[in-house]
């Protein structure tokens, strides 16, 4: 006997997206989603029209000033309210929209699977990278993105200019570049007077000639790395078995712009390459 399409294999909102996309990844439903927003909106060149995707999902933005969070996503007579945090700036409120439409996918796919009458409607931090990544990819889709860095040295020089076109944040660049990089690269963010130094990401397929910045490489590296560092220095490590020239570039960020960050806190953002890659 086949079993229903709409409750086999299906119990949660991530497990739902994939079905409602016919994708095995929910990496790949989102994009797939988000891909057809982009395409029902008719845009082609960056900036990309927060509006246009907002008002195509039938959702408004406001401003919440009442809010702690980036943003909240609320059903109102059959239309969303899309609430943003007006204390950050215009590039972090652009993400935070794109965030929260990317929800709305999730939530229609709760809705064609039942989930909330079976009481599996819960979002999960599963679903919040998800969310990042299609916000990500609704304000620098792949394509576009990968066209525009076609042959550039993932530099700050690049990084400034894709947050300018794409009217994105510094932050939300860099990571950028790093997901869909050619070439081993990571961001490193400092939180100056914490703990807990950095944050680092770098991807996957490089993991043997890039490995963890803060865990294998050499004190020498983790000085060029420090938030005391100049604006651009190069550090020599062995790694992969063979000696690398370390390519590390700094700059300060406004917690205001970027939305991440204790505001109480200087921090500063690192662009890290191989020279030699």
């Amino acid at each position: 006997m086949q079993k229903n399409s709409k409750t086999f294999a299906v119990s949660s909102r991530v497990s739902a997206l994939k079905r409602l996309a016919r994708r095995k990844s929910p990496r790949a439903a989102i994009e797939l989603f988000c891909s057809r927003l982009i395409k029902q909106t008719r845009q082609r060149v960056p900036p990309f029209d927060i509006d246009k995707y907002a008002h195509k999902m039938r959702a408004r933005v406001v401003d919440d000033a009442a809010s702690n969070v980036h943003g909240n996503l609320e059903k109102e007579r059959g239309y969303y309210v899309i609430g943003v945090n007006p204390r950050f700036g215009l590039q972090r409120k652009r993400f935070t929209v794109c965030h929260e439409i990317s929800h709305i996918f999730f939530e229609e796919a709760s809705v064609a699977f039942y989930l909330r009458a079976k009481r599996l409607d819960r979002q999960t931090v599963t679903e919040e990278k998800l969310c990042d990544r299609g916000a990500a990819e609704l304000l620098m889709p792949t394509e576009t993105f990968v066209s525009f860095v076609k042959g550039r040295i993932p530099d700050l020089t690049l990084l400034k200019e894709i947050s300018s076109v794409f009217d994105v944040s510094r932050t939300a660049a860099a990571n950028r570049i790093v997901e869909l990089a050619t070439q081993p690269v990571a961001v490193v963010v400092w939180f100056k007077s914490e703990s807990h130094a950095a944050v680092s990401l770098s991807p996957k397929q490089f993991s043997k000639t890039f490995p963890n910045l803060f865990t294998v490489a050499p004190p020498e590296v983790k000085a060029c790395l420090s938030d005391k560092a100049p604006k651009s220095q190069e550090a020599t490590w062995f790694g992969g078995g063979r000696e690398r020239r370390l390519i590390c570039e700094s700059l300060p960020l406004i917690s205001k712009t970027e939305g991440d960050y204790n505001p109480n806190v200087p921090v500063v953002l690192s662009l890290v390459r191989l020279a030699d890659p």
